[in-house]
């Protein structure tokens, strides 16, 4: 991999060196912006042509950054983790305080299971925007991973404060709460979730596993239950559903469930 991200990298600074002169090859009919365009397919999924059209426009005279960052976010939605740093990092070299290469560098070391880059550059972006909602809620996580959940539970506490109606940063919080053993304050932030958005299935799932975890097994029935209404293909749901009913003795029934895992309905 780091070989590849070092090739795709000279490639790409190569571009930057000898395709900024104007466009003198014709293939640019005077009357189109192959920068709107190519923005245009990448939002509409149509990633190759995206790709193309873009390459094409940092070709002409300004190499507009945003061609390579939308070319970035093409390459990373096709899954070139590698050609997607490539052209970000050119960009972060060129605009050093651009706050949103930061970020998309950050989800890019992600993808690629670089938790420890993607924190760094999560935070670049913070600094940035330290109201940037969407790299404190994937800092947090980044943070969860690494087992820094105090760090995590303190970014998902400011993504609140920014966004207070996200029911799902609500969940986070109760989750990084309870793992720090504050029970309580967990229960009340699942309960806020589920009064924000009743139709979301992480409140109640995630207070389900609590109830469970505490031996209060008919309360996680409830709530995993209700869970699995909101989202029937909700596995780790079905899988805690029927340890609880297996606990309470109910052993067709999760037997039943176990089968649904398992792709098999039966009777």
């Amino acid at each position: 991999m780091k070989a590849g991200l070092e090739a795709a990298l000279a490639a790409a600074l190569f571009e930057l060196a000898a395709g900024c002169a104007p466009d003198s090859t014709g293939r640019n009919a005077p009357d189109r912006d192959p920068l709107a365009e190519g923005i245009a397919h990448f939002k509409e999924g149509s990633i190759p042509q995206a790709i193309a059209l873009l390459s094409r426009a940092m070709e002409r005279s300004d190499c507009e950054a945003e061609a390579r960052r939308y070319r970035g976010r093409a390459h990373l939605a096709r899954g070139d983790i590698a050609q997607a740093l490539a052209d970000w990092t050119v960009l972060a070299r060129l605009a050093p305080q651009d706050t949103e290469v930061h970020y998309d560098l950050a989800l890019a070391y992600s993808r690629q299971g670089d938790s420890e880059r993607a924190v760094a550059s999560f935070t670049r972006a913070i600094e940035g925007n330290p109201d940037h909602v969407k790299a404190l809620i994937n800092r947090s996580a980044e943070l969860h991973k690494r087992g820094r959940i105090a760090e995590a539970l303190a970014d998902v506490e400011r993504a609140i404060q920014l966004d207070p109606y996200n029911a799902a940063f609500l969940v986070n919080r109760g989750i990084y709460l309870s793992q720090l053993g504050r029970r309580g304050p967990a229960v009340t932030s699942w309960n806020a979730a589920i009064r924000l958005d009743p139709q979301f299935p992480g409140g109640y799932f995630s207070r389900g596993i609590d109830h469970a975890e505490h031996g209060e097994h008919e309360d996680a029935l409830r709530d995993l239950t209700k869970a699995l209404e909101l989202r029937p293909d909700h596995t780790p749901a079905r899988a805690a559903r029927a340890r609880v009913l297996r606990a309470l003795g109910r052993e067709e029934e999760a037997a039943a469930d176990e089968r649904r895992i398992q792709g098999r309905p039966g009777n």
